[in-house]
């Protein structure tokens, strides 16, 4: 994904940066490649969430779980195509949340 541009609350969503999608990784969600993806910047997101996740240096859009008592994350894609990405506690630390995403607009 690609960081579009930074919302200065000149719009009604509520989002503080926007990110274009690539690929088909999220399409059940209704979120297809080249929609723009408006991401509200916070630090956690609940299980279930679709979430914006930075890896090392990529970021993903992907429903977020994490497992409490192992510290385990799991992200997991709307495309049966797209097998689950899971991270132990040690791998989880080179994750991290950059935001939840809260609407998305499609090409026309």
């Amino acid at each position: 994904m690609k960081e579009l541009f930074t919302n200065e609350k000149n719009f009604d969503i509520d989002a503080d940066f926007c990110l274009i999608m690539k690929g088909n990784s999220m399409d059940n969600a209704r979120i297809m490649d080249g929609d723009i993806v408006f991401i509200r910047q916070q630090p956690e997101v609940e299980n279930g969430e679709i979430a914006a996740v930075a890896i090392d240096d990529e970021a993903t859009l992907k429903r977020f779980y994490r497992d409490e008592k192992t510290g385990t994350i799991t992200l997991i894609a709307e495309n049966p195509a797209y097998a689950p990405m899971v991270y132990d506690r040690s791998e989880a630390e080179n994750l991290w949340i950059l935001g939840k995403a809260v609407a998305v607009q499609s090409k026309l």
